[in-house]
C-alpha cells in the first residue's frame, strides 16, 4: 500500500517529503562546429534558491531596463521571480515583487507559465497553473518593480476543480488583446471524484481588464476532456490566426486549427540576429498602429515544457496599416520600420530591415477552433 494517501487515497508520492532539485542556468558557450554548454549555476546565483520542486521557466523583461529576467513556477514552495543584476548575476526577487504566493500569502503548487502585456500599459504581465482546488493566477505589472494579483477582479478565479498545466497568451480573434488559454487533467487517474480528464479553457480578454470564458462558443474541441500537459501556438498554417497544439497523457496530442480568427487583421514577425543570437530570443517589439502600442518579446520555452513558434504574432483588429515597428534587440542595438501594410508575414534582419514579406490572409472558414487530424 502507498504511503501517500490524497483526499484519503493512495496516491504516489510528492513532492513534499521528496528532495528538491536546485536551478541551473547553462551559459551557450559554442563556437561554430563545437556546441559547448557551461553550467554557471553558482556563479549567477541561480542556484542560491536551494533545493526547489521548479515545474516551468519563462523569460521575460519585467522591469524593461533591457536584461531578460526570469519567472519560475515551483510547486508547494514560493515561486522564484529572478531580476538579472545586468552583472552576470541573478537576485530572487518574487516576494518583494508579488508574484511569489496567491494574494492571501499562500504557497501554491506552480505548473506553468506565461507573460504578455494583457492589459496593453507597456509593461509585461505573468500568468501561472496551479494544482487542483486552486485558482491560477494573474499578476499585473505595475511597471515599479512589484505586481499586483488580479486573479478573481479579471474573471479568472471562476474554477477550482481544474489541474492546470500549459498556459499561453495568445490574440485568437485577432482583435489586439491578449487572451489566454489553458489545458489541464489530474495526475490521480484512480479518483473517482476529481476527473483525471479535463476540459481546456479559454478565456477572451475584453480589452477592460476582464477576462470571459468563452469555452463552449469556439467549437467542441475546446471543450473535450482530456489530460493534457504540455501547451505551443502558433499560426502552423499561416492563415493569420493562432493555432493551438496540446499533449496528452496516453493519447495522441491534440492540434486545435483557428477558423476564424483571421477575420480581423494581424501581422506576423520573424526576427533574424546579426549581432545578437540569429533567433532573436531576447528581442522586444512594439506594434504602433490604430493609437495603441502592441509589444510582444520573442522567448523560447515558457508554458510547461513546451516550445512555442519563435515568430511573434500582433493581432491588428480592423488596422490596415501599422505606423511603426519598434525592435528592441539584444544587447541594446534599436531599429525602427515605419508604414507597413496589415495581413502580412514578414522576416526582419537586424540591420537590414525587412528581407522576406508574404501575404497570408485566408477568407474566414467558420468561427472557432476545429480539431485537425
Amino acid at each position: 500500500s502507498s504511503a501517500c494517501r490524497w483526499k484519503n487515497q493512495p496516491v504516489l508520492c510528492g513532492p513534499m517529503g521528496l528532495k528538491g532539485g536546485v536551478n541551473r542556468l547553462w551559459r551557450n558557450d559554442s563556437q561554430p562546429g563545437k556546441p559547448v554548454f557551461t553550467d554557471v549555476s553558482k556563479q549567477t546565483r541561480i542556484s542560491s534558491t536551494g533545493e526547489r520542486y521548479s515545474l516551468s521557466a519563462t523569460t521575460l523583461d519585467y522591469d524593461r531596463d533591457g536584461w531578460p529576467d526570469l519567472y519560475v513556477a515551483v510547486d508547494s514552495q514560493p515561486s522564484i521571480l529572478y531580476r538579472n543584476n545586468r552583472d552576470g548575476t541573478f537576485t530572487d526577487r518574487g516576494v518583494e515583487a508579488s508574484v511569489a504566493f496567491n494574494e492571501s500569502g499562500t504557497e501554491q503548487a506552480g505548473m506553468g507559465t506565461a507573460a504578455a502585456d494583457f492589459d496593453g500599459d507597456g509593461h509585461l504581465d505573468l500568468a501561472k497553473t496551479n494544482f487542483i482546488d486552486d485558482l491560477p493566477n494573474l499578476y499585473r505589472n505595475n511597471g515599479n518593480g512589484s505586481f499586483d494579483e488580479v486573479t478573481i477582479a479579471s474573471g479568472l478565479g471562476k474554477y477550482r476543480e481544474f489541474m492546470g498545466w500549459g498556459i499561453a497568451f495568445l490574440d485568437f480573434d485577432n482583435d489586439t488583446w491578449p487572451d489566454l488559454f489553458m489545458v489541464n487533467g489530474h495526475i490521480y487517474p484512480q479518483l473517482k471524484n476529481s476527473p483525471y480528464a479535463q476540459r481546456r479553457v479559454l478565456y477572451r480578454n475584453q480589452g477592460n481588464r476582464k477576462f470571459k470564458d468563452v469555452s463552449s462558443e469556439v467549437g467542441a474541441s475546446v471543450m473535450a476532456e482530456k489530460s493534457s500537459r504540455g501547451l505551443a501556438i502558433g499560426d502552423y498554417d499561416n492563415d493569420g490566426d493562432t493555432d493551438i497544439f496540446i499533449s496528452n497523457m496516453n493519447e495522441p496530442p491534440s492540434i486545435l486549427r483557428n477558423d476564424g480568427g483571421n477575420g480581423q487583421r494581424f501581422l506576423n514577425l520573424k526576427l533574424i540576429g546579426r549581432k545578437a543570437n540569429r533567433s532573436g530570443i531576447g528581442a522586444r517589439v512594439t506594434v504602433v498602429c490604430g493609437g495603441r502600442r502592441l509589444v510582444g518579446e520573442v522567448r523560447s520555452g515558457s508554458t510547461f515544457l513546451s516550445q512555442s513558434d519563435l515568430r511573434l504574432h500582433f493581432g491588428l483588429g480592423a488596422t490596415t496599416k501599422v505606423d511603426r515597428i519598434e525592435i528592441d534587440w539584444p544587447g541594446e542595438s534599436k531599429e525602427t520600420i515605419t508604414d507597413v501594410a496589415a495581413d502580412q508575414f514578414l522576416t526582419v534582419t537586424q540591420g537590414a530591415g525587412i528581407t522576406k514579406r508574404q501575404q497570408g490572409r485566408t477568407p474566414v472558414v467558420k468561427e472557432g477552433f476545429v480539431t485537425h487530424p
